[in-house]
C-alpha cells in the first residue's frame, strides 16, 4: 500500500507523463489493480479522472484510463464519461479509441443520458 500511496500523491503532470508511457502506463495500470486498500485506489482514479481526454487519445495512456475507470467510485466513472464527450469522434475515429469506448461502456451510458433526457 506505500506505494499505491506514493504514486497516488504525484502531481497531476507527473500521473500523465507516466500514463503516456509505454513502461510507465504499465506500472499505473498495475498500481491501479492491486489487492489492497480500495480507497487508495480510488483516490488515484479521482486523481487520474481530470486527466481522461488527454489519456484516451494516447494509446498506452487509453489503458491507464480503463484501469482507472475499474477502480473509480461511480462519480468519477461520470466525470470520465463526461469528459469524453468532446471527443468522442476524434476517439471513433482512433485505432484505439473505439475499443476504448466500448471498454468504458460509453454508449450504453450515452442512451441512458439521451432517455433521460427525453423524460424531462
Amino acid at each position: 500500500e506505500p506505494l499505491v500511496l506514493s504514486v497516488a500523491a504525484l502531481p497531476p503532470a507527473a500521473l500523465l507523463e507516466m500514463g503516456k508511457h509505454s513502461h510507465g502506463s504499465r506500472a499505473l495500470e498495475a498500481v491501479l489493480g492491486c489487492e489492497g486498500s480500495s480507497s487508495t485506489r480510488q483516490g488515484l482514479a479521482c486523481s487520474l479522472a481530470p486527466l481522461a481526454p488527454k489519456l484516451a487519445r494516447d494509446r498506452c495512456g487509453a489503458h491507464v484510463l480503463e484501469a482507472a475507470f475499474r477502480a473509480a467510485p461511480m462519480a468519477q466513472k461520470e466525470e470520465m464519461l463526461t469528459a469524453l464527450s468532446p471527443i468522442e469522434a476524434d476517439l471513433r475515429a482512433s485505432s484505439h479509441g473505439g475499443v476504448l469506448l466500448k471498454k468504458l461502456r460509453y454508449a450504453s451510458r450515452s442512451r441512458l443520458t439521451s432517455d433521460l433526457g427525453e423524460v424531462d
